[in-house]
């Protein structure tokens, strides 16, 4: 993977910021400084953006029991939003799946932005997964409402 795309999936910028960054001696890759954004990136190397080390966390999900008084949100100006709540995140990219009003209490899954996005372009449908009782599932296409076995 290319430093910048790893450094900006980490939350550390905008790509172009990371890239401005890197150029400018911030990263460092197994105590080397690199400058180049493209350099590859293997999962065995230690990487450091402005002298604190980076993980790299493909996937993060969490299940949240959202409180009332909060909003499905990433990012509110006047309110408090579900993401305020992520206190040990590694990734800075969760976003909420679904929405529950600000005064209703509920089970709310976040997940990275990437899987969203690649899902929606790729078949621009949303399915929601049921599991019944007797162990069958079932895909429900939730844009138009029927059903799949």
């Amino acid at each position: 993977m290319r430093l910048d795309k790893y450094l900006t999936e980490m939350g550390m910028g905008s790509r172009s910021e990371v890239k401005q960054g890197i150029r400018k001696g911030f990263a460092k890759v197994n105590d080397a400084a690199v400058t180049r954004p493209e350099y590859k990136v293997t999962d065995k190397d230690k990487v450091f953006w402005k002298g604190t080390p980076v993980d790299f966390v493909e996937y993060e999900y969490i299940m949240l029991n959202k409180p009332a008084g909060v909003v499905s949100a990433t990012e509110d100006s006047r309110e408090r939003t579900v993401v305020d709540l992520i206190k040990n995140s590694r990734r800075k990219d969760l976003f909420p799946v679904g929405r529950l009003d600000k005064d209703t209490e509920g089970l709310l899954l976040l997940i990275p932005a990437v899987v969203s996005l690649l899902y929606k372009e790729k078949t621009g449908v949303y399915f929601l997964v049921v599991a019944d009782w007797e162990g069958k599932s079932r895909r429900t296409n939730r844009s138009t409402g029927r059903k799949a076995l």
